[in-house]
């Protein structure tokens, strides 16, 4: 059986794939690619963090978080170092070459949303940042405790 759908959350989802979609889209003169941006903001945010934790966060695979962090590595992009809690585990630093990349990706972004939202009133602009910051917490925050009652139950077979 086939559970209706809440239209206003069908309305919100089919704008959050459009500001996808106009991102992606708007925003093409990165000198490296989403991946390695992600990657870059978190290390940004911080620091010195150990590949594990880098992946368990970005919710990747290690195994693609260590291929990535290589290449960005080869790049001059992020520097490893030791770890000094755990002398097998290095640390991933986000290295001078990677905060300007960064900085220049951010700069690029910032235009375009400014030139996007230039006929928004400050109070309209500051509503939907605070909007935006709720929405991200809510997205971040534990599943409500009835969340499971409204899935499907999963039948083991015997």
């Amino acid at each position: 059986m086939v559970q209706a759908t809440d239209p206003v959350i069908d309305d919100l989802l089919k704008a959050l794939h459009r500001v996808i979609r106009q991102s992606k889209r708007a925003v093409q003169d990165d000198t490296v690619d989403r991946a390695a941006l992600i990657i870059l903001s978190s290390l940004k945010e911080n620091s010195a963090v150990r590949l594990s934790d880098l992946a368990s966060e970005l919710w990747l695979d290690i195994s693609t978080v260590s291929r990535q962090a290589k290449a960005l590595e080869d790049r001059g992009l992020l520097t490893r170092t030791g770890d000094l809690d755990d002398r097998r585990a290095v640390r991933l630093e986000l290295a001078p070459a990677g905060r300007a990349v960064l900085d220049e990706a951010w700069t690029r972004r910032n235009r375009w949303l400014a030139a996007s939202l230039h006929e928004w009133t400050p109070e309209d602009r500051t509503a939907l940042v605070a909007m935006l910051t709720r929405f991200a917490e809510s997205l971040s925050a534990e599943p409500a405790q009835n969340e499971s009652e409204d899935r499907p139950k999963t039948v083991t077979p015997a």
